[in-house]
């Protein structure tokens, strides 16, 4: 198995800086420009687990299969569903699907044609009623079911998964390390450790008011900033909940300010982590800048109300990482 690596973060705070920086190395395989999702997005691994293991019942593991099963074929897509130019089925070719079947013949899974009064539409039931049961007349409807497994039978399946998606390009990039963008991961990062097999993860921390500055420009922050704080906040506040479940020789934590003015010495400290030589070189040749980093850009993008709340609302964050 290849070992795999984690990257986390807190939303717009940098992952995608470390991301461009490391799949350029020789022995590191990433996708190109697109988050890996298939951890803790809705209806991913995480959510699947939670009905196969957690909460199981015949109706929750057939929604949570169905949804899982669109969610990989969406990813899949250049423009199918949300994921626009994801595009995983170019990037891991045919040992994306392939590993998805095998997935799925790992779980257990069963499906036939049927109906579940939640999926079932009033034309169909009037169709059953009518002709008796008589499922040929109802379209292409399934029920999908497995057995319910314990956390580590279904650990094995999904870091079986990630290992069989990148079957094929690693062999074909001859690289020997998997490295996976998932930057909701440190809301989940003991599951996301588990679900992936990823013995370390780098956590990408900035300044969290030039990350909320940031994510105040995106859709999905909310319109009033009293909102967008607390979404904001509550992020990393899970973070510190979660760091607590795992060992810190297993984390590193990388400060974008510092990989910007000290590239360097935070080039070595990423080394000595993952036990790879990681050199200024990569710079070079990477997609990273350091003037994407728009450091202090929060000083100029809020007025002097405004940024005296933010001052006061992140003040634990930024005690605890040491920003002024």
């Amino acid at each position: 198995m290849y070992p795999v690596f984690l990257i986390g973060g807190f939303g717009r705070s940098g992952t995608g800086a470390i991301h461009q920086l490391l799949r350029t190395h020789n022995k590191i395989f990433a996708l190109p420009n697109y988050e890996f999702r298939l951890l803790t997005d809705p209806d991913g691994l995480l959510s699947l687990k939670s009905a196969v293991v957690d909460n199981w019942n015949i109706f929750q593991v057939d929604f949570a299969l169905t949804r899982f099963i669109k969610i990989f074929n969406n990813l899949g897509s250049n423009y199918s569903g949300p994921y626009v130019r994801s595009n995983f089925n170019k990037f891991f070719g045919k040992s994306y699907m392939e590993a998805l079947d095998q997935f799925l013949i790992d779980l257990g899974l069963v499906e036939y044609k049927g109906l579940w009064a939640g999926k079932s539409k009033l034309k169909q039931k009037l169709i059953l009623k009518i002709t008796k049961q008589n499922k040929l007349l109802i379209g292409n409807p399934k029920i999908r079911y497995c057995n319910n497994l314990t956390d580590k039978e279904f650990f094995i399946y999904s870091q079986k998964l990630v290992q069989r998606m990148h079957e094929n390009c690693m062999l074909d990039s001859k690289k020997s390390f998997i490295l996976l963008n998932e930057p909701n991961s440190t809301q989940n990062v003991q599951s996301s450790m588990e679900l992936s097999g990823a013995e370390k993860i780098i956590i990408v921390y900035r300044d969290p008011r030039d990350a909320f500055a940031s994510f105040r420009t995106k859709d999905w922050s909310p319109t009033k900033i009293s909102d967008a704080i607390n979404y904001f906040k509550s992020v990393y506040n899970r973070w510190f909940i979660e760091k607590e479940k795992i060992s810190n020789n297993n984390i590193c934590e990388i400060k974008l300010e510092s990989l910007v003015n000290d590239s360097s010495k935070q080039l070595d400290k990423l080394s000595e982590f993952l036990n790879i030589d990681i050199n200024i070189n990569l710079i070079e040749k990477s997609n990273f800048s350091p003037k994407n980093a728009h450091i202090g850009r929060w000083k100029n993008d809020f007025s002097i109300k405004e940024k005296d709340n933010i001052n006061s609302a992140f003040s634990q964050i930024l005690n605890y990482y040491d920003y002024s």
